[in-house]
């Protein structure tokens, strides 16, 4: 689950790998088209989302694989 800094909007990336030598890494971050993100509604969901969001770009770049 990615979120934008304000948690207002997300972006949920799943990810299956088809073998075992399937090798993606999942980055920190993400650039999603706005037509591709959610609206988060409850209040404290978008405060949580938002609180990871900006611990999340405080201790890694964008293209850091997590």
């Amino acid at each position: 689950m990615y979120a934008t800094p304000n948690g207002e909007r997300y972006f949920r990336k799943e990810r299956a790998l088809t073998t075992s030598t399937d090798d993606r890494p999942t980055t920190a971050a993400v650039t999603v088209a706005p037509s591709n993100l959610g609206s988060v509604d409850d209040p404290e969901l978008r405060e949580q989302y938002a609180t990871e969001a900006s611990r999340m770009a405080e201790t890694h770049e964008p293209d850091d694989a997590i």
